[in-house]
């Protein structure tokens, strides 16, 4: 399918949170551990920029996810590489709800909220606003499966977190078309990843690139609800590569 809009993605600057550049300053003292939080033992963790990380990571999954905006019904595709051996949980309820097959899932929903040369986030299958969701395995939600993943090459998709710290059914895709690691730890050790988009990058730069309203998810810079809806028209299963 050809893309969303014509000609190439705008060049806009990104949205950088205080902690996305540089390294800490040595005056400056680590964010001390809360006592009731458990020390976690996820295994080796999987950086798909090494060598290293992609023999871990096999892919045991692919999704297409076509997208259209505002009226027009034509659609741009998004292909997903899912690492079942890494998230194992995560891939299944991803998997389930991009199938439909517990009667719900992502077809028919709309991307909810833009961070502008950070992130894009989708999957609210319950009221479609961004404020809630539900998994396929639980109907509800569950714990987030570990976080072996790194963010540390474009395009990952990752759970979104409950306030619980729970995953359900909203996901995100890094919009950053280059990664540096200062911009992987924003998101390393907080946020479940389990894909990588293969095919359609492009797209999800354009999409990334539509311009935003204000409302509860206007935080920080270019942030907010696309002004024309982006829905998910169509979603499916692919065999692995």
């Amino acid at each position: 399918a050809g893309l969303l809009v014509a000609g190439e993605p705008l060049a806009v600057g990104a949205y950088c949170p205080p902690n996305c550049t540089g390294l800490p300053s040595p005056a400056e003292k680590p964010a001390e551990v809360k006592k009731e939080e458990k020390v976690r033992d996820d295994g080796p963790v999987v950086d798909l920029s090494t060598p290293e990380g992609q023999a871990l990571a096999k892919e045991t999954d692919r999704v297409y996810i076509d997208f259209s905006v505002g009226t027009n019904l034509s659609t741009s595709r998004v292909v997903i590489a899912l690492y079942g051996t890494v998230v194992p949980k995560t891939v299944e309820n991803f998997k389930a709800l991009v199938s439909g097959e517990k009667g719900f899932g992502y077809k028919g929903t709309s991307l909810y909220r833009i961070v502008r040369g950070l992130q894009i986030s989708i999957g609210d299958v319950e009221g479609n606003l961004g404020r809630s969701g539900k998994s396929a395995l639980t109907g509800g939600t569950f714990d987030q499966e570990n976080f072996r993943l790194l963010h540390s090459v474009p395009g990952m998709v990752s759970m979104v977190n409950t306030i619980d710290k729970e995953v359900d059914s909203r996901f995100f895709i890094s919009t950053r078309p280059s990664v540096e690691p200062a911009y992987s730890r924003i998101f390393d050790g907080k946020y479940v990843a389990f894909g990588r988009v293969v095919e359609g990058f492009d797209v999800v730069l354009q999409l990334d690139a539509l311009e935003a309203t204000g409302g509860v998810f206007q935080k920080g810079v270019n942030s907010g609800r696309p002004k024309e809806a982006v829905t998910i028209q169509a979603c499916g299963l692919l065999p692995p590569k």
